[in-house]
Formats: C-alpha cells, structure tokens, sequence
C-alpha cells in the first residue's frame, strides 16, 4: 500500500505522528486532499477537521488553524489548536472553531 508520513504539531506538542494512506486538509483554497507523490506544497489552513487515511481506518482532527507543509512525501502541520473529534467534547470543539473565526 502507499504510505507517506504525516504529523500534526500543536503548542502541546506532536499530536498526530503515523504513516497515512491519504488526508484532507481545509485550506484558505478549499479542501484538498494529499495521495502519496503530492506535489511540494506550503499553504495557509482555515479552521475545520483534517480527515486521514490510516491503514486502521479514518481518523478525524479539528484544527483552528495553522499551515501545511508538503515535502517528499513527508507532510507536516503545525496548527495553534488540535483536538481528535472523536475524543474530544463538544465544547472543546466549538472553542476550536471560534478561534478559527477569530
């Protein structure tokens, strides 16, 4: 299967570090969605959820924000607020879309 790496820094520290299959990112351009051999790419994110293809199943992230960075396969993120929404309360989650407002 194609694998590449992806991990999600926030102030907290590594959140995400896996090799994923595939991810979607909302950025200020829209969504777009990374397949292994994307090309290089920087570029702002707007507060929404990445969605990621693990070799276990789809995991989903809420961000407020941050950027993304594509390089060789190796995808990195750094983004203020970070909460798995699938852990997460609800009131955690809307706290992170108000800072994405903001």
């Amino acid at each position: 299967m194609n694998k590449f790496r992806l991990e999600i820094l926030s102030v907290d520290g590594i959140v995400f570090k896996e090799e994923i299959t595939s991810a979607s990112f909302p950025t200020i351009s829209g969504i777009i969605t990374v397949l292994l051999g994307h090309v290089s790419l920087l570029t702002k994110l707007i507060g929404g959820e990445i969605v990621i293809g693990t070799l276990s199943g789809m995991k989903r992230i809420a961000i407020s924000g941050g950027f993304l960075e594509i390089n060789c396969n190796n995808i990195s993120v750094v983004a203020d607020f970070v909460a798995y929404v699938h852990k997460a309360n609800k009131q955690k989650i809307r706290q992170a879309m108000e800072l994405a407002k903001n």
